[in-house]
């Protein structure tokens, strides 16, 4: 009976352990999504910075993106100095393991006490994409509009990545001429005339936005004009199974 007792209470401790909640989190899509609704799972700053001040919001959202599943807040810890959550920054923009932070209730917090160190790796990550994998490339890539038709072509694949592969979907949006800005889109809901689309926007990081896409649109009406495409994905699929293997050892 004592040895009964004893793993109960083991069971429950874990099943309240930040870990348990964590990865319970992220075995469900529809907890996912229902955790970027709150604007505490959130950035707590919105884009700015990057080359010539013109944003870095592919990053950004890449940030959010990597910190929304493996960043582990665990505010009934002791805060550490500042350089030990610098490393764990770090960490989160390589986006290689499951990020430990003590001392935290949530993103929002987090991002705001340490707004300018991570604006600073922001800046550095797109220069290092930008000059040496020539990320900008990408902004001149993809028409800004297009036939009705084709354009329920890609909302229909959209759905397909978001709600059926269940991802939290990294797009850019490619608007007219040479420019490309970026949303985290994580919900999408049939509609009887097209799709109501639920991302992320880095100019409005703390809070979620909704999109009405209809059929006979030729192209989103955001920001002069723009169509949405699905980008990252090999990127999020090694984020969900840092993910996996995390939560398949002991606590």
């Amino acid at each position: 009976m004592k040895i009964i007792i004893v793993a109960l209470l083991s069971m429950s401790a874990y099943a309240n352990s930040p870990k348990a909640r964590f990865c319970m989190e992220r075995s469900n899509f529809r907890s996912i999504q229902s955790t970027l609704t709150n604007p505490n799972n959130l950035m707590g700053f919105d884009n700015q910075g990057g080359i010539a001040n013109g944003g870095v919001c592919w990053w950004h959202s890449r940030f959010q993106r990597n910190s929304h599943y493996l960043a582990l807040f665990q505010p009934d810890q002791k805060k550490e100095e500042p350089r030990f959550y610098k490393r764990l920054i770090r960490l989160m923009v390589k986006g290689k393991k499951v990020v430990k932070i003590p001392g935290y209730k949530n993103l929002k917090e987090f991002s705001k006490t340490y707004r300018k160190y991570i604006q600073r790796q922001l800046n550095k990550w797109q220069l290092k994409d930008g000059f040496l994998k020539f990320a900008w490339v990408n902004g001149l890539q993809g028409r800004s509009s297009t036939t009705p038709e084709k354009l329920e072509n890609m909302m229909d694949k959209l759905y397909q990545i978001v709600e059926g592969q269940k991802n939290l979907t990294y797009t850019k949006l490619q608007l007219q001429g040479i420019v490309a800005h970026a949303w985290l889109v994580y919900r999408m809901k049939k509609m009887p005339n097209g799709y109501e689309i639920f991302f992320i926007d880095s100019n409005w990081a703390s809070q979620p936005k909704k999109y009405y896409y209809q059929y006979d649109d030729k192209t989103l009406d955001v920001y002069g004009g723009g169509l949405l495409y699905p980008e990252k994905g090999r990127e999020f699929d090694k984020l969900k199974g840092i993910v996996t293997e995390y939560c398949s050892t002991a606590l």
